[in-house]
């Protein structure tokens, strides 16, 4: 009879927690592991909100406001379960963002007004550190999680493209090799909230399929103003090791 409330003792131990039956069978009890390592890949679509100046030998010549934007990153994660609904996520990550600006510009002349477009193309590159705090609710297989995470930028790649609107510019597309804007901050502090499941893969694994909100509080300028707001879909595959 201790025998048998054992078993059980274990069985409801390890359904409880992270909320998979592995539990085969009451007579060949399953250790529950409580550290699990995975990795991640993740894809967002990105407004970005700005108000800064793109110069030409130094002389401004226009000021980006909106633009859009894609993030592809990566990331090796561990996830530590400290009771059968909450754990917490450490993660490092390289992420690829892309950004387009464009603003119309207009210069009256005799002949007309000489409109044309400047286009603005960025590629970053960062890697990241960050942690999470999860909560599972069982009733509804989801879990809320909140985290933070601490992005340094590596490079960056511009392009600064003016194109002709009209028929009196002297030129249909020319690139500004003396085209730049403001330096880029080293750090970006991201803040960000996420909906996720756990999906059970068998003994010892599973896969978080999520839904990301992020926002980069400081500007990604070091003297301009330029924040993104991500809208992230990603997902993350955990073993126990």
């Amino acid at each position: 009879m201790k025998r048998i409330i054992l078993y059980f003792f274990l069985f409801a131990t390890c359904l409880y927690s992270q909320g998979f039956n592995w539990q085969v069978s009451p007579r060949f009890p399953v250790s529950m592991p409580v550290t699990f390592y995975g990795i991640g890949l993740d894809y967002s679509t990105i407004l970005n909100k700005g108000s800064f100046n793109l110069a030409e030998n130094e002389i401004p010549c226009c000021l980006f406001d909106e633009g859009s934007g894609a993030q592809y990153g990566f990331s090796l994660n561990m996830e530590r379960w400290l009771n059968g609904v909450s754990s917490i996520n450490y993660f490092a990550n390289f992420s690829i963002i892309t950004s387009k600006f464009e603003i119309d510009n207009k210069l009256p002349t005799r002949e007309g007004n000489f409109e044309t477009k400047y286009i603005f193309n960025s590629t970053l590159y960062y890697i990241g550190l960050g942690i999470s705090y999860k909560i599972r609710v069982p009733e509804i297989n989801l879990n809320f999680v909140g985290g933070l995470s601490l992005m340094i930028n590596l490079s960056n790649k511009q392009i600064h493209t003016e194109l002709a609107l009209t028929d009196n510019v002297p030129f249909s597309e020319r690139i500004l090799t003396k085209g730049k804007i403001n330096d880029i901050n080293i750090f970006l502090i991201n803040p960000f909230i996420a909906v996720n499941t756990d999906l059970d893969m068998g003994v010892g694994m599973y896969a978080s399929p999520s839904f990301t909100l992020l926002y980069n509080v400081n500007s990604i300028l070091s003297d301009e103003s330029w924040h993104g707001l991500g809208f992230n879909l990603g997902v993350k595959i955990y073993r126990a090791f």
